[in-house]
């Protein structure tokens, strides 16, 4: 059950902010025909309630990096047996996202890694260790991913944007310094130039530098908004489609 409810600008808000979290308050002022101070109270008190989170959008794909999406049952286990096995895949580098299911398969996870032959060792940690259980497994190369804005909320797709990855496009070869950027921007979403300069033991004229070459490479978007749904009552549902003949 929703344990926060939206108000009509609030939801305008996450449908036209929800990819830019970049933006000012002026600019998503502008796209929401808001005034600037009525857009930045409406932002500060959803990020206050935890209702959304800045997060940095990185394209992988840009560095090399290739996401294998894997569903798979582990047969009957008990509770003991399967709670050990989900704590040993928080320790798994490559696990980008796991999800408890509810259809063909108990489990669904990415597996991002630029080392294919990993997959094999994947593989054989996610086979159950006890005699007779059985075990079935299914998966796929996602070769692009697209990101849409939730006009759910407000029933309104007219015009929306989108943020796609694609798998093929040249790469960016990185630096130990890009990486240590990339990291501390992941882990600290929401700080300023100042704070990643404290973190990194860069200059923040450095941190900057490097952060605008990595967005005009096409490694960075930017950042977006994560909505969290269950603080609204609403479920997520992955859908798998096989089209023949398309």
């Amino acid at each position: 059950s929703p344990s926060v409810t939206l108000s009509e600008k609030e939801r305008r808000f996450l449908v036209a902010a929800t990819l830019h979290a970049d933006s000012s308050a002026k600019e998503i002022g502008q796209m929401m025909g808001q005034r600037e101070h009525a857009v930045r109270y409406i932002r500060d008190g959803l990020v206050s309630r935890g209702v959304v989170r800045p997060v940095y959008h990185i394209n992988y794909f840009r560095v090399g990096l290739t996401d294998f999406g894997i569903y798979f049952t582990r047969g009957s286990e008990n509770s003991t047996s399967r709670k050990r096995f989900e704590t040993h895949l928080d320790k798994v580098p490559g696990v980008f996202w796991i999800a408890k299911t509810g259809g063909a398969y108990q489990y669904a996870l990415s597996f991002i890694t630029p080392k294919t032959h990993l997959l094999g060792e994947l593989f054989a940690a996610l086979r159950p260790s006890e005699a007779g259980t059985h075990f079935e497994k299914c998966f796929g190369i996602r070769l692009d991913w697209t990101v849409y804005p939730p006009p759910y909320l407000t029933g309104e797709v007219k015009g929306r944007k989108k943020i796609v990855n694609q798998a093929g496009d040249s790469l960016v070869e990185l630096d130990d310094v890009d990486r240590k950027v990339l990291r501390v921007l992941s882990s600290f979403p929401d700080k300023t130039i100042a704070d990643y300069a404290r973190v990194s033991g860069m200059s923040a004229s450095s941190f900057s530098y490097r952060v605008e070459q990595l967005r005009k490479q096409g490694v960075i978007y930017g950042r977006r908004y994560m909505l969290n749904t269950q603080m609204l009552g609403i479920n997520n549902h992955r859908l798998l489609l096989v089209d023949r003949g398309l």
